[in-house]
């Protein structure tokens, strides 16, 4: 368990290294990213807020209590009508379709940085098969006496494709994710005090459980992906070695070894799995909780007209009344908006897991110590001449001679 303890957290310091690998060969790409992903995470903040105290504010409460007092069959005429409601001289209409135009944005935004992103993150994963294999060509004889050939083969295609995996679709997330909490915070704080307070009360809750359930889960996995590799390896040196289990009639042990192998490659995954799945189900219900008795509060607020407060110079106190409504309409849209990237996080949490721990085994080959040769004796092609003379041969001629 120390082990794997050990392991986990050199997989978590495998993650700057990773990202700062990336941003070295693609550096305009990576920046154009993230400037992607703010766009969209800036979205998402901006429309909850103009739906709850721009159009709900400012238009359609305003309407329905002008029909109220006109005694209308509905506030229809008063949204798109010759004397429809304006807001600092924006029609409903107009308003509506800025707000189409910031959700296109976001649409545009979210659409670029994963379309940039597969690229980079097949690049990354060239690029690391290349210098891993260059890298390979000069390691000792050691190295590969002390490793199975299958838990070296693992490397190159389960621990690179996780990491691709990572790249192309988690890690993008994992910073939208982030963005977005903090947009979303920001203009929790430019609403309401008190809503922010619930929800950052949800908020800390759910990072204990994430933190509580992560850490069992994150050390299992990372034993999942080392007992993968020595299956691997155990397979392969079974499948070469057949003709030998066969003459020897090792069969029964070679099963046994494989059931041994297997069976702790199924507790490991088991383990691992069971604490990332009943995750997400869980962040979900503390959202929806959150939800409820934020959607509860305000009513009682409206009904009591309680005073409030928000970081905003104009009117810092205010009252919540008719007038305000659009206040909770915001923080019922900010609260999801605010949730549900925690979810997100914790949905792809074992993809993320998985890949730091197959980029700490690369990068743990990639810094193994290369054979230093001090030989100066080099392998040629070469010819005889009639005096018996060895001569070097630029084309191939059969014959081979050493050359110091």
């Amino acid at each position: 368990m120390q082990k794997n303890n050990q392991k986990l957290l050199q997989s978590k310091k495998s993650l700057p290294r990773l990202i700062k690998y990336v941003f070295k060969y693609y550096p305009l790409r990576f920046i154009i990213v993230f400037v992607c992903i703010i766009a969209s995470s800036i979205s998402g903040a901006i429309s909850s807020y103009f739906i709850g105290n721009i159009l709900v504010t400012n238009f359609i409460t305003p309407a329905l209590e002008k029909a109220s007092d006109l005694h209308l069959d509905n506030a229809y005429s008063l949204l798109f009508g010759p004397d429809k409601i304006t807001w600092m001289g924006i029609s409903f209409t107009l308003t509506f379709i800025l707000l189409g135009i910031i959700y296109i944005l976001g649409l545009l935004g979210g659409y670029f940085y994963n379309f940039i992103m597969s690229s980079i993150a097949q690049g990354t994963q060239k690029r690391i098969r290349d210098e891993l294999y260059q890298h390979m060509q000069k390691l000792p004889i050691k190295y590969f006496d002390t490793r199975t050939h299958g838990d070296i083969m693992s490397i190159y295609t389960n621990d690179i494709d996780a990491l691709r995996e990572m790249l192309s679709r988690t890690l993008p997330m994992m910073i939208t994710s982030i963005m977005t909490m903090v947009f979303c915070f920001v203009v929790m704080l430019l609403t309401d005090l008190i809503f922010t307070a619930i929800v950052l009360s949800f908020a800390v809750l759910i990072f204990l459980l994430i933190k509580t359930l992560t850490k069992k889960a994150g050390t299992n996995f990372v034993a999942q992906q080392i007992e993968l590799g020595k299956t691997n390896g155990y397979i392969e040196e079974m499948i070469s070695g057949q003709k030998v289990v066969k003459v020897f009639n090792y069969e029964k042990k070679s099963i046994e070894g494989f059931d041994l192998h297997n069976d702790n490659l199924f507790d490991k995954s088991v383990k691992a799995n069971r604490f990332s799945s009943i995750l997400m189900p869980s962040v979900n219900q503390l959202g929806n909780l959150q939800y409820a008795i934020i959607a509860i509060v305000g009513a009682l607020f409206l009904v009591n007209n309680v005073t409030s407060a928000r970081l905003n110079t104009s009117g810092f106190l205010f009252t919540y009344d008719l007038s305000v409504y659009g206040y909770i309409v915001t923080f019922l849209l900010l609260s999801r908006s605010f949730v549900q990237p925690i979810g997100q996080i914790s949905l792809n949490f074992n993809t993320i897991i998985l890949a730091l721990a197959g980029a700490s085994r690369i990068f743990e080959m990639m810094d193994e110590k290369e054979e230093i040769d001090d030989g100066y004796v080099e392998l040629v092609n070469a010819t005889i001449d009639e005096k018996g003379n060895i001569k070097e041969s630029k084309k191939r001629t059969g014959i081979w001679a050493w050359k110091h």
